[in-house]
């Protein structure tokens, strides 16, 4: 995958972007910002956020559901956990990642994640 790349997330790339968000962004500070339609795009900020590890020890987990027709990655940071699904639109810049989504009741959102060193 290259350094700049858009498309959507699907259950068979599903692994390769979030391992490229994870080479991004481990050992780096990154600010976050997620704006939700139905919070009137108001933009909410996450500053100085970094990977840290999960359940199973380590920052990222990708899974997919018995019968492969659905699949996710949850990270984990400074913050809490978040994470990607198919469907999602991401587009990969020099040192960011823009992700475009639709919540589960149909409402747009954004999420702008930057590396911050």
């Amino acid at each position: 995958m290259r350094d700049n790349w858009f498309g959507t997330v699907t259950n068979e790339n599903i692994e390769e972007i979030a391992n490229k968000i994870f080479d991004m962004l481990k050992g780096k500070t990154y600010t976050f910002v997620e704006v939700y339609e139905y919070m009137r795009y108001e933009p909410k900020t996450r500053t100085s956020q970094k990977l840290e590890n999960g359940t199973n020890g380590s920052p990222l987990s990708v899974w997919h559901s018995e019968d492969l027709t659905y699949s996710g990655a949850n990270f984990c940071d400074t913050y809490g956990v978040w994470g990607i699904s198919p469907n999602y639109y991401i587009v990969f810049e020099y040192n960011s990642i823009t992700i475009h989504l639709n919540t589960p009741a149909g409402k747009e959102a954004y999420w702008q994640i930057t590396v911050n060193d």
